[in-house]
Protein backbone atom coordinates (compact mmCIF):
# COMPACT_ATOMS: atom_id res chain seq x y z
CA UNK A 1 0.00 0.00 0.00
CA UNK A 2 0.99 3.35 -1.12
CA UNK A 3 0.13 6.68 1.74
CA UNK A 4 0.85 9.81 0.21
CA UNK A 5 0.54 13.30 2.12
CA UNK A 6 -0.39 16.61 0.82
CA UNK A 7 0.32 19.64 3.31
CA UNK A 8 -0.53 22.85 2.38
CA UNK A 9 -0.84 26.44 4.07
CA UNK A 10 -4.05 28.28 3.70
CA UNK A 11 -4.43 32.08 4.35
CA UNK A 12 -6.99 32.06 7.12
CA UNK A 13 -9.35 34.72 4.91
CA UNK A 14 -9.52 31.91 2.64
CA UNK A 15 -10.06 28.72 4.71
CA UNK A 16 -13.59 28.58 4.68
CA UNK A 17 -13.90 28.60 0.29
CA UNK A 18 -10.97 25.96 0.40
CA UNK A 19 -12.78 24.05 2.89
CA UNK A 20 -15.69 24.03 1.07
CA UNK A 21 -14.59 22.93 -2.18
CA UNK A 22 -12.51 20.52 -0.88
CA UNK A 23 -15.28 18.68 1.05
CA UNK A 24 -18.33 19.59 -1.73
CA UNK A 25 -16.43 19.14 -4.77
CA UNK A 26 -13.23 17.02 -4.13
CA UNK A 27 -13.06 14.55 -1.72
CA UNK A 28 -16.64 12.62 -3.00
CA UNK A 29 -14.37 11.81 -6.07
CA UNK A 30 -11.46 10.84 -4.61
CA UNK A 31 -13.16 8.40 -1.99
CA UNK A 32 -14.85 6.98 -5.31
CA UNK A 33 -11.31 5.71 -6.92
CA UNK A 34 -10.20 2.49 -7.74
CA UNK A 35 -7.67 1.12 -5.22
CA UNK A 36 -8.40 4.11 -2.80
CA UNK A 37 -8.46 2.59 0.72
CA UNK A 38 -8.51 5.46 3.31
CA UNK A 39 -9.01 9.65 2.86
CA UNK A 40 -8.45 12.06 6.04
CA UNK A 41 -8.45 15.51 5.45
CA UNK A 42 -7.22 17.42 8.39
CA UNK A 43 -5.82 20.76 9.53
CA UNK A 44 -3.86 22.35 12.23
CA UNK A 45 -4.31 26.54 12.89
CA UNK A 46 -0.80 28.56 13.37
CA UNK A 47 1.16 31.92 12.36
CA UNK A 48 0.73 31.15 8.99
CA UNK A 49 -2.78 30.43 8.37
CA UNK A 50 -4.07 26.87 8.64
CA UNK A 51 -1.89 23.90 7.36
CA UNK A 52 -3.97 21.46 5.90
CA UNK A 53 -3.07 17.47 5.38
CA UNK A 54 -4.40 15.36 2.68
CA UNK A 55 -3.79 11.77 3.72
CA UNK A 56 -4.87 9.34 1.19
CA UNK A 57 -3.81 5.31 1.29
CA UNK A 58 -3.94 3.73 -2.15
CA UNK A 59 -3.99 -0.47 -2.48
CA UNK A 60 -1.13 -0.17 -5.22
CA UNK A 61 0.77 2.23 -7.11
CA UNK A 62 -0.57 1.61 -10.05
CA UNK A 63 -4.12 2.85 -8.09
CA UNK A 64 -1.97 6.03 -7.32
CA UNK A 65 -0.99 6.53 -11.24
CA UNK A 66 -4.61 5.92 -12.65
CA UNK A 67 -5.71 8.35 -10.66
CA UNK A 68 -2.73 11.14 -10.57
CA UNK A 69 -1.57 10.69 -14.05
CA UNK A 70 2.14 10.41 -15.06
CA UNK A 71 3.61 12.87 -12.30
CA UNK A 72 2.60 11.89 -9.14
CA UNK A 73 3.54 14.73 -7.58
CA UNK A 74 0.72 16.34 -9.37
CA UNK A 75 -1.19 18.86 -6.92
CA UNK A 76 -4.22 17.25 -6.97
CA UNK A 77 -5.62 19.17 -2.86
CA UNK A 78 -7.53 21.23 -4.46
CA UNK A 79 -8.13 21.87 -8.15
CA UNK A 80 -9.45 25.06 -9.58
CA UNK A 81 -8.33 26.56 -6.29
CA UNK A 82 -4.49 26.26 -6.65
CA UNK A 83 -3.85 30.10 -6.15
CA UNK A 84 -5.32 30.27 -3.13
CA UNK A 85 -3.54 27.47 -1.36
CA UNK A 86 0.12 28.21 -0.73
CA UNK A 87 3.41 25.84 0.36
CA UNK A 88 2.92 22.83 -1.38
CA UNK A 89 4.18 19.49 0.10
CA UNK A 90 3.65 16.15 -1.47
CA UNK A 91 5.28 12.89 -0.20
CA UNK A 92 4.86 9.11 -0.50
CA UNK A 93 5.58 6.67 1.84
CA UNK A 94 5.28 2.45 0.95
CA UNK A 95 2.97 0.90 3.85
CA UNK A 96 4.73 -1.35 5.34
CA UNK A 97 2.16 -2.08 8.28
CA UNK A 98 0.99 -5.34 6.30
CA UNK A 99 3.21 -8.04 4.55
CA UNK A 100 2.76 -7.65 0.60
CA UNK A 101 0.20 -10.75 0.38
CA UNK A 102 -2.12 -8.96 2.96
CA UNK A 103 -2.39 -6.08 0.78
CA UNK A 104 -3.26 -7.38 -2.16
CA UNK A 105 -5.89 -9.48 -0.24
CA UNK A 106 -7.32 -6.46 0.80
CA UNK A 107 -6.75 -7.09 4.39
CA UNK A 108 -5.37 -3.83 6.40
CA UNK A 109 -7.56 -0.65 7.16
CA UNK A 110 -11.11 -1.76 6.67
CA UNK A 111 -10.66 -5.08 7.99
CA UNK A 112 -9.26 -4.01 11.10
CA UNK A 113 -11.87 -1.62 11.80
CA UNK A 114 -14.55 -4.35 11.96
CA UNK A 115 -15.37 -2.51 8.45
CA UNK A 116 -14.37 -5.39 5.92
CA UNK A 117 -17.43 -7.33 4.38
CA UNK A 118 -17.78 -10.92 5.47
Amino acid sequence: MIVRIVSAVVPPELTSAVHAHIREEWLPGLRSQPGMVYVKLARRLDQAGERLMLITEWRTVADLYRWAGDDIDTRHLAEGHEPLVQHWDIQHFESLDLLPDEAAAGLGTEAEAGLAAP
